[in-house]
């Protein structure tokens, strides 16, 4: 029997720790290149905390908020909250090479790489939120498993079988729909798609 209150307890223990790594930790490093006598030379390494990046403030805000909802026993909301701080982790890498480098320093030519604190961050967000996920469903899935592996008492004939609804046979055509358009539109000198005809 799994302990809701301590795992909501845990959640937001994980989701805290992830806060305090965008605030610590380099969430992105600057790479700053610069040309002397036609050879470009590496000048020095830079690392920036999430707190200096857009994305970084907004996901450890979603995160705080999303442990004070699970501390205030709104779980369903703080898993959406916590989704939405993930989901603005994981929109800094497509910030790294736009926007983002710009923004630091525009006056340099740089390179922008992920530092270890995404990474991190992104760990102890989708631990708590797994942790929450137990607590909210964790049991119901836990029936349904079991459900599912017990022995079956009898096998239903063809007869005896629904028909397939609608959805089935939309998927289906959509899937092979998607497998003619990729065919058609693969490169007919590629090695793979030579070999797949063969």
């Amino acid at each position: 029997m799994l302990d809701g209150r301590r795992l909501d307890w845990a959640a937001a223990a994980f989701l805290v720790v992830a806060v305090g790594i965008v605030a610590v930790a380099p969430w992105v490093e600057l790479y700053v290149e610069q040309r002397v006598d036609g050879v470009e030379g590496l000048v020095f390494v830079e690392g920036f905390g999430g707190l200096r990046t857009g994305s970084g403030l907004v996901a450890a805000v979603f995160a705080l908020v999303s442990a004070s909802l699970i501390l205030a026993q709104r779980g369903r909301i703080g898993l959406f909250v916590g989704l939405l701080s993930f989901f603005s982790g994981v929109f800094t890498y497509a910030l790294l090479h736009s926007t983002l480098a710009a923004e630091l320093a525009p006056e340099r030519k740089q390179e922008l790489v992920p530092g270890w604190g995404i990474s991190a961050f992104l760990l102890w967000v989708v631990v708590g939120l797994f942790l929450l996920f137990l607590h909210l469903w964790g049991e119901a899935l836990w029936a349904r498993l079991c459900g599912a592996l017990a022995p079956v008492e009898y096998s239903e004939t063809p007869a005896d079988r629904p028909p397939p609804s609608r959805a089935t046979w939309i998927v289906a055509l959509v899937l092979v729909g998607l497998m003619v358009i990729f065919m058609c539109s693969a490169n007919p000198d590629d090695k793979i798609w030579k070999r797949m005809w063969r």
